[in-house]
C-alpha cells in the first residue's frame, strides 16, 4: 500500500519532529528511554484577529501519553505565550516528565513550519494558576519573522509532539 503525499508529507513532519526531540537528547548527554508518543494539532482560524485582540484562547482538551492536556496561548502587544497544561494531575506530590515541541505551521503545507522544542520538562499540579504549565513565549521580532508568514497563507495552529 502506498502513501499518498499528503499522508506522507505529514508523516515525514511528524518525524522530523520526533527526531529533533531525540537529537536534543543526544546533544545534552542524557539518557531518556522513549515510553510512548504523541500528537495533538490544533487548527486558529483567524490568528491575525486574535494577535490584534489581545486576548486568549484554549484548545479542546485532549489525550496524550495516558495524560489529558490543552494548549492556552495568550496574545499581548503583537506577542504571545503558548502553555501547555497538565489537566489530571490533581495533588503536588504527582509528576509527569516529558519532552514536546510546539510547532507552528501552516495548514496548507506540512514543510511550513516553525519547531519550538523543550527540554525534559516535569509537569505537576498545574490546575492552580490559569497562566501555567510548560511555556514558550514568542515575543514580536519572533512572530513577525517566523510566525506571521504562515498566516498569510492559510489558518495556523499550533501542535505538540511529546515524547516522555
Amino acid at each position: 500500500m502506498s502513501l499518498s503525499n499528503e499522508e506522507y508529507t505529514r508523516e515525514k513532519y511528524i518525524n522530523e519532529l520526533k527526531n529533533l526531540l531525540i537529537e536534543k537528547d543526544v546533544q545534552s548527554s542524557t539518557d531518556n528511554e522513549i515510553l510512548e508518543e504523541g500528537y495533538f494539532e490544533w487548527e486558529i482560524e483567524d490568528f491575525n484577529s486574535f494577535m490584534d485582540n489581545a486576548d486568549d484562547t484554549e484548545s479542546p482538551e485532549f489525550s496524550l501519553c495516558g495524560h489529558k492536556w490543552n494548549i492556552l496561548i495568550y496574545s499581548y502587544f503583537g506577542s504571545f505565550i503558548l502553555y501547555l497544561q497538565n489537566k489530571d494531575i490533581k495533588n503536588d506530590k504527582e509528576l509527569f516528565c516529558a519532552k514536546l515541541a510546539f510547532t507552528i505551521r501552516n495548514y496548507m503545507d506540512f514543510s511550513k513550519y516553525k519547531a519550538l522544542p523543550s527540554s525534559l520538562y516535569c509537569f505537576t499540579n498545574t490546575n492552580i494558576d490559569y497562566y501555567s504549565g510548560y511555556k514558550y513565549e514568542i515575543y514580536e521580532n519572533e512572530y513577525q519573522e517566523f510566525v506571521k508568514p504562515f498566516w498569510k497563507r492559510g489558518p495556523v495552529g499550533p501542535s505538540s509532539n511529546f515524547i516522555p
